[in-house]
């Protein structure tokens, strides 16, 4: 009994099933794109749709750009200003300055050429290629829009060489517009580097919510001698701040040390503290040590 269900189940197995067939009768998207627009719609055909286009009202208004030299001029001024006076500074104060207080760097418009074919033109030139499409069983419907999304570039380029519009004529502008947006984005990122703490002050290398700086032109408070230096915190020192110095002699030698340190410090308030010294062989102050508690 085994055996025969086996041998049964055997059979069962070794018999050719049919496939069942699942192949589109349309051509892949791929094989859409290789073919190019050429390949569906002929040369006069296309012709033939943008020269009734170039007769219209929204065409021939656009040959004429609407940029004027007093514009051209200004927008150079510009792109000199930010990417020389700011972003070739390499300054994130400077940048974020900039960017705060001169209002056309973040509200600057590029300006619309009419010397590009208005979408209602093109649109209507896709319409007319769609109904040529549609005539091709091999091609989706699904797959019309597609299509000419990808062929737009090659649309928009023959309505300029068949109505008769000259791209150079706005090329100085456009070039200009490039540069003025990649340097204005380059002021908006420098501007947003900027650190929490004011221009001059340097982050303290073992806290980076302490940041510091020498200061001048204060009298010694103690001492024969002394060195001030400023201190921020970005997020205050409740009880205390602390800071220590090595004094070194003018070969550089540690010959002394000194320190100082002040009651506690709001968030965003600066400390001044003086670091005075009696030995007559310092000269310069190294800071060793900035604390916050």
């Amino acid at each position: 009994m085994i055996k025969k269900i086996i041998v049964a189940f055997t059979a069962i197995v070794l018999i050719p099933l049919p496939l069942v067939g699942c192949t589109s009768p349309f051509m892949s998207r791929e094989s859409a794109l290789q073919k190019g627009l050429s390949g569906f719609i002929s040369e006069s055909q296309l012709s033939n749709l943008i020269l009734a286009s170039c007769k219209q009202e929204e065409l021939l208004y656009a040959r004429e750009p609407r940029f004027t030299k007093a514009q051209l001029s200004t927008l150079q001024r510009r792109v000199s200003y930010i990417s020389k006076a700011i972003a070739g500074q390499g300054d994130p104060y400077l940048a974020a300055k900039e960017v705060a207080n001169v209002s056309w760097i973040n509200n600057w418009e590029p300006i619309k050429f009419k010397a590009i074919p208005t979408m209602p033109i093109v649109s209507k030139i896709k319409s007319g290629i769609v109904t040529t499409l549609s005539k091709d069983k091999k091609v989706s419907p699904n797959d019309h829009a597609y299509l000419l999304d990808r062929w737009q570039f090659t649309i928009v380029e023959k309505i300029f060489q068949k109505c008769g519009i000259r791209q150079r004529d706005n090329t100085r502008y456009t070039d200009l517009a490039a540069q003025y947006q990649s340097s204005t984005d380059a002021v908006v990122l420098l501007a947003e580097s900027v650190p929490w703490y004011p221009k001059g002050y340097k982050e303290w290398s073992e806290d980076s919510s302490l940041a510091w700086r020498w200061s001048s032109g204060g009298s010694c408070q103690l001492g024969d001698s002394c060195w001030h230096v400023k201190v921020i915190s970005k997020d205050g020192c409740p009880s205390s701040l602390y800071v220590e110095m090595n004094e070194l002699d003018s070969g550089g030698n540690v010959v002394d040390y000194t320190n100082a340190t002040v009651s506690g410090i709001g968030a965003g308030q600066t400390a001044i503290l003086e670091l005075s010294t009696y030995n007559s062989n310092s000269s310069t102050g190294q800071l060793t040590k900035i604390s916050c508690y």
